[in-house]
C-alpha cells in the first residue's frame, strides 16, 4: 500500500510540474503583452456564448478567454487603438525563461523587456549577448539570475 501512495505523490507532483511548466512556456515564448492584466466579468446572450463554445469545441480558439482576448484585440484595432509598447515589462514571481528563439521573436516585433524577478530568471545557453542586448532593456532580479558568464557581463549594466 505504501508504493500505491508513493506513486500517487510522484503522479501529483508531475502534474503540478507540467502546469508550472505551461505557465514557463508562455513566458518563455513570448506570448505575453507585458501589461498587468485585469479580470473582466461580462454577461452574454446564451445562444451567443454557445457559438463561442461551438468554436472553442472545433479548436478555432483554445478557450472562451482566448476568444474574447481576440475579439477585444480585433476591435481595439478597428477603431485605431494602438496595442502595445516599445518596451514591455514582466514581473514574475516563480521561474522565468527565455531561450534564442523567444528572444528573437520578440527582437522581431520591435520589443524591449523590463524583467522583474523575484525566484528564478534563466537566458538559456543558446541566448548570445548581442541578443540579450538588443532585447533587454533592464533587470532585477531577487533570487537566482541564470545565464552564461558572456550574457551576464553583457547585462552587467542592466542589471540591478
Amino acid at each position: 500500500m505504501e508504493n500505491r501512495e508513493q506513486q500517487d505523490k510522484k503522479a501529483e507532483r508531475k502534474e503540478r510540474f507540467i502546469a508550472m511548466a505551461g505557465l514557463i512556456g508562455k513566458f518563455g515564448a513570448g506570448a505575453f503583452t507585458g501589461s498587468k492584466l485585469q479580470k473582466l466579468d461580462i454577461t452574454m446572450d446564451a445562444e451567443e456564448l454557445h457559438q463561442v463554445d461551438l468554436m472553442v469545441e472545433q479548436g478555432l480558439y483554445a478557450s472562451r478567454e482566448d476568444f474574447m482576448q481576440s475579439a477585444a484585440h480585433q476591435l481595439l484595432q478597428k477603431h485605431g487603438v494602438e496595442i502595445g509598447q516599445a518596451a514591455d515589462r514582466l514581473t514574475v514571481t516563480g521561474i522565468a525563461m527565455h531561450n534564442r528563439k523567444s528572444l528573437e521573436k520578440l527582437r522581431a516585433a520591435g520589443k524591449q523587456l523590463e524583467l522583474n524577478v523575484t525566484g528564478i530568471l534563466r537566458l538559456s545557453d543558446d541566448v548570445t549577448p548581442e541578443l540579450a542586448c538588443a532585447v533587454i532593456k533592464s533587470i532585477t532580479v531577487r533570487g537566482t539570475f541564470q545565464a552564461s558568464a558572456e550574457v551576464k557581463a553583457a547585462l552587467k549594466d542592466r542589471t540591478h
